[in-house]
This record gives structure tokens, sequence and C-alpha cells, in this order.
């Protein structure tokens, strides 16, 4: 019980009551950001529309760059992603011992 007292105050920060212009705040931000998301979405599915619509990707010329490139960006995509994952294994602030 003892251990549990001390966890609880030292997360004492995280654990306040809000109040209610806090709450309101908060609620209207998260419409904010569903708001923005919906935005977004709209914006990609109308850019897709007009990719299909205009064949960008069926031209010759594209398809052409993307058959004589592809090596190279997978090796490019390999190279990021072993990059990433030997700096994650060497950080050792992302480590999973150290617990709570």
């Amino acid at each position: 019980m003892d251990e549990i007292t001390k966890l609880l105050i030292k997360f004492n920060d995280f654990l306040h009551v809000s109040g209610p212009i806090w709450h309101g705040i908060r609620y209207m931000t998260w419409g904010f950001i569903i708001a923005l998301c919906a935005l977004v979405d709209g914006l990609e599915g109308v850019l897709n529309a007009v990719y299909d619509f205009g064949g960008f990707f069926n031209t010759k010329a594209i398809q052409e760059f993307q058959r004589q490139w592809s090596p190279v960006f997978w090796a490019i995509g390999a190279v990021c992603l072993a990059w990433f994952f030997i700096r994650y294994m060497k950080n050792d602030g992302a480590s999973l011992k150290k617990g709570v």
C-alpha cells in the first residue's frame, strides 16, 4: 500500500482533476482536430480523383520511370529502415528495462 501512495504522490501533477473551463477547451480542441482530419481526408480523396481522372500514373513516361528506378527506391527504403532500427537499438532512452 505504501508503494501505491508513493506512486500517486510522484505523479500528482498528472492526476489532478480538471475544471469545466479546461474540459470545454479540450472538447473544442478535439473538435478542431477531428475537423482538420476530415479536411485532410477530403483533400486526399480529391487529389486521388484528379490523379485517376488524368491517368497520371498510367502514362508511359511515369511507368518507365518507376520501372527504371524501382531498385533504387527499394534500396533507399531498406537503408532508411536499417538506420532507424540501428539507432533505436542503440538509444538508451527507449529501453523498456527502466519501467516506471
